[in-house]
């Protein structure tokens, strides 16, 4: 009997020694695995920002010189520490679905939605609001400089730590960047270099598709253009380019923040606006909506959650020559699910106001009036003159 039992506890002492090898095995494959991942990551991260550095020494050799970046009152070690490299990670995902569109569509997309220059303040969470604010150097008069003034005048002390506005020059002409920057820096200087607010500059190869696509279009548009040819059609080309920046700022824009408010350079809007907006944020749990408005006009002064606004810019680039932007949004907006019927165990207070009025939530003064109107007489289209009644 002594021998069997020897060899029985030599067995299981065998099998215990070869469980605990198998286990240390599995922890030193684990720690191969997760050091040589960490390497990739990191690795992939370095070229990156690799790439970033590339494009915006590039961009600056031919643009923004020493001379002219001396002129705005830094110097180099300054001006590097206001610029952000790289591209929010969810970015990638926009052009995965972008390329499954249409692989045509933004060639080399994630190199080209990196942008030429991205000056902002890296943070650790999202803030509360960012307002999308694109604008271009009109052919004869600007509003941007008037439009800024006053929505930073209005916006509390106690909401700046809690907004990001984010100006997008949508310029693909570089004399113009450059007379546009010289401008923000001119006036708004302490705004830009606590955050508040943020200069993105695009990449011009983002817009490549349009110097050689057809001028393709809505039934409306193809009523008087029955050619193929490339889109020589000033308002087309205008619009196609309004449906891309516009698509552009809001996929960076949506990375910000946990709500976006897109805006436009010409907007005049009154001191209320910011108490109701952040007043409807706060009231979301409460009262979801699929999308809140400032002004019942067009597609400017609509708010949309972040996620949302995420895949209204991939709707918007997808579709960027059937219609306006104006027609855009609403058809993207009825497909969304109005929050509280999707989920309501998060949203049980507000089931009983779950009907189709709160899928739009409109935000409006004491009186009843739109809280933001249009007053850009001058449009961005040259030679394109909005009536009074419209402008105001």
């Amino acid at each position: 009997m002594q021998p069997e039992v020897f060899g029985f506890i030599t067995t299981g002492r065998a099998c215990r020694r070869g469980i605990i090898q198998s286990f240390l095995f599995t922890i030193a494959a684990a720690v191969f695995l997760f050091v040589n991942m960490t390497d990739i990551l990191r690795s992939s991260a370095t070229q990156h920002h690799r790439m970033s550095d590339l494009r915006l020494k590039a961009f600056h050799e031919t643009f923004l010189t020493k001379a002219v970046i001396e002129k705005f009152g830094y110097s180099a070690a300054e001006w590097k520490s206001m610029i952000r490299l790289g591209v929010p990670h969810q970015i990638k995902s926009f052009c995965d679905a972008i390329a499954e569109a249409n692989h045509s569509l933004v060639p080399d997309c994630s190199s080209s939605i990196m942008p030429d220059l991205w000056i902002g303040k890296k943070r650790e969470s999202k803030v509360r609001l960012v307002v999308g604010l694109p604008t271009v150097l009109r052919p004869v008069k600007q509003y941007v400089k008037s439009t800024l003034k006053r929505l930073l005048r209005d916006l509390k002390p106690m909401d700046r730590n809690s907004t990001v506005i984010l100006v997008f020059l949508a310029d693909t002409d570089q004399t113009a960047t450059q007379q546009l920057l010289s401008l923000f820096f001119q006036n708004f200087q302490s705004e830009i270099e606590s955050g508040l607010i943020e200069l993105l500059v695009s990449n011009r190869r983002f817009y490549k598709i349009m110097e050689s696509e057809p001028c393709y279009g809505s039934i409306k548009d193809q009523a008087f253009r029955h050619d193929k040819t490339p889109c020589q059609d000033d308002y087309l080309r205008w619009r196609n380019k309004q449906n891309f920046d516009y698509s552009y700022l809001m996929a960076y824009g949506s990375q910000l923040g946990e709500f976006y408010l897109q805006m436009e350079d010409d907007m005049m809007c009154g001191s209320e606006l910011f108490p109701k907006v952040f007043g409807a944020i706060t009231s979301f749990s409460i009262r979801p909506f699929v999308f809140a408005e400032v002004t019942g006009r067009g597609f400017r002064g609509k708010m949309f959650r972040s996620n949302d606004t995420f895949h209204l810019s991939q709707h918007l680039l997808q579709r960027f020559d059937a219609m306006p932007c104006d027609w855009l949004y609403p058809i993207f907006a009825e497909n969304l699910p109005n929050p509280c019927e999707a989920d309501p165990e998060r949203y049980p207070q507000a089931q009983h106001d779950c009907g189709s009025h709160s899928r739009k939530l409109r935000l409006v003064d004491e009186k009843g009036r739109d809280l933001c109107h249009h007053r850009g007489r001058f449009s961005s289209l040259k030679g394109k003159v909005v009536p009074i009644h419209l402008a105001t």
